[in-house]
């Protein structure tokens, strides 16, 4: 989906709206979480006009708090999942390891491994934002 300028107005929750709207229509219902990279999280920040409120706040109202930053995005990227699980879910692996890594003050410290991967089952279910 085209991303509008989020510096400005209120295009970041129109936007937000929209896909919410898009994965509705197509039946795609649920709980829905929005993911963001840094810079675009930093503009949601702003009070918007008329109403009082941060941009970020009246987004969350929309989708239920699932608001989150991650570095994993390049700048100006941002994604709205439908997360429930018969379209996403976390797949955890079972290559668990441990690491010895010190003795302090008499506790032996290890560090535990392991993996986990967001499974993706149905991939209509993500609204991407470029």
């Amino acid at each position: 989906m085209k991303k509008g300028d989020w510096k400005t107005g209120e295009n970041g929750f129109s936007d937000v709206a929209a896909a919410v709207s898009q994965l509705a229509k197509t039946g795609y219902l649920g709980r829905y979480a929005l993911v963001v990279a840094p810079d675009l999280f930093l503009d949601l920040q702003r009070l918007q006009p008329s109403t009082g409120m941060l941009e970020i706040d009246r987004i969350q109202k929309l989708i239920g708090d699932n608001v989150f930053m991650t570095s994993a995005l390049a700048p100006g990227k941002a994604v709205l999942v439908c997360a429930e699980p018969e379209y996403v879910d976390l797949a955890v692996g079972l290559d668990l390891s441990v690491g010895y890594l010190e003795l302090a003050d008499f506790n032996h410290t290890f560090r535990i491994m392991e993996t986990a991967a967001l499974r993706v089952k149905d991939p209509a279910a993500i609204v991407v934002f470029a």
